[in-house]
């Protein structure tokens, strides 16, 4: 057999945008080069995928009725949104993380990122199976967790039978991954894999629908790749990102700004002084909303850190387990002074109902101003005063409350252990 293995056109490829389509015309050039090397029969030309490779080859094998044969192995088939899902929850599953963190796993797959990121999380590759003709073998590894191992390899065999296609091979490798490798990624290659696949190209087109159609290690695939719901705005990239940053920005650098300007105008008594909050609600509504900050700081790291041991496909219940209680128990605290707040603006509310009660009972006499029936509380003190202390309550009250509905809304709130 001679191989030409083309070198990626990173143009149509990054982080972001990736252009299957575009991919397959690119890598046809390499198939029209490969058909005019001397020594290589043009008509017996095929397509070898892996892993993202199978959402190319297809496409390829459609828009080219002359490619001989496709090789699909570990394919994902489902689209690429429903395939992260799969993977990151059997990822997880394997970490042994809290039930409540698989919860998140539907709205961090579902969202878009900002500016369009990852805009081919939703690629289709099923209309081009169906129009499969040419002799197929599909590989996978029995130990391939990122991959829907059955689901994918009967949606093979089921759209190529649309097309009038049965000339599909399939087969598990016993203690394969899934790039076919023994014992983990540092491991070799499946010799057997590599025999077979070298036996079925050039054996064609006699092996192309030699029995078995299926046959090898008994696949076992436990959970469903399924299609995975788009959140509601406030869920989506854009908003999530946006708002977050904005509420960190404005927790850290509303204070920061407000001592500055205030200890800047202090210095010149002709100008108006900046102004400030209660002290009574100064204290708790800046540790609320450091808790805040701390909170979402916490979770990030949490979930880099799960991430990392999920791709190793290992355990480590201290971090997975203990940090998760630890990030919990950073929101719970980051609770308490915002309850102070809540309980110190329901004060003043009251002590301003005291005092109309108290007028109307003693109408026509003298009013001591600012009386109050709540101890320590004068019905007349404003929650702040001045430009500068307004600002700055309204800016720590929309971090405070951002930050707290989104870290609620991936989870760290949830009722239960």
């Amino acid at each position: 057999m001679v191989t030409l293995v083309p070198s990626k056109n990173l143009t149509t490829y990054s982080l972001q945008h990736r252009d299957y389509v575009q991919e397959a015309g690119d890598y046809d050039r390499s198939v029209q080069l490969l058909r005019t090397e001397p020594g290589v029969d043009p008509t017996r030309v095929g397509v070898y995928g892996e892993s993202e490779g199978t959402w190319i080859a297809p496409v390829m094998a459609t828009e080219d009725p002359a490619i001989a044969f496709t090789a699909l192995v570990s394919a994902p088939v489902v689209r690429p949104r429903e395939q992260a899902a799969f993977a990151v929850d059997n990822y997880l599953r394997n970490t042994g993380v809290p039930q409540g963190v698989f919860r998140a796993i539907p709205r961090a797959v579902g969202m878009d990122l900002p500016d369009g990121g990852l805009d081919y999380a939703d690629f289709d590759v099923r209309p081009y199976l169906e129009r499969l003709t040419r002799p197929t073998l599909v590989v996978y590894g029995d130990e391939d967790v990122s991959m829907p191992i059955e689901q994918g390899a009967q949606a093979i065999l089921a759209d190529a039978s649309k097309a009038g296609n049965r000339d599909v091979t399939v087969r598990y490798y016993e203690g394969a991954d899934h790039g076919l490798h023994l014992g983990g990624g540092d491991g070799a290659v499946s010799a057997s894999f590599q025999q077979d696949l070298a036996d079925w190209i050039t054996g064609l087109p006699g092996t192309a629908g030699a029995a078995p159609q299926i046959a090898g290690a008994q696949p076992n695939q436990t959970y469903l790749a399924e299609a995975v719901p788009s959140p509601r705005w406030y869920g989506d990239g854009d908003a999530v990102f946006g708002f977050t940053i904005a509420a960190v920005s404005l927790a850290i650098g509303a204070p920061l700004v407000w001592m500055i300007v205030s200890f800047g105008t202090r210095r010149w008594r002709s100008r108006s002084h900046v102004g400030g909050m209660a002290r009574d609600l100064r204290v708790p509504m800046l540790l609320a909303s450091l808790g805040a900050v701390l909170t979402m700081l916490a979770l990030v790291v949490y979930l880099v850190a799960i991430a990392k041991i999920a791709l190793n496909y290992s355990q480590n219940a201290l971090i997975v387990q203990g940090g998760w209680l630890g990030v919990r128990a950073i929101g719970i605290a980051s609770l308490v002074p915002v309850a102070v707040v809540v309980n110190r603006l329901s004060d003043r509310r009251e002590a301003r109902r005291s005092m109309l009660l108290w007028l109307r009972e003693r109408v026509g006499r003298d009013v001591p101003t600012g009386h109050s029936a709540v101890p320590g509380v004068r019905a007349g003190q404003p929650v702040a005063r001045g430009i500068g202390g307004w600002a700055l309550a309204a800016a720590l009250t929309f971090a405070i409350v951002t930050l707290l509905l989104t870290t609620a809304y991936w989870g760290v709130f949830q009722l239960g252990i």
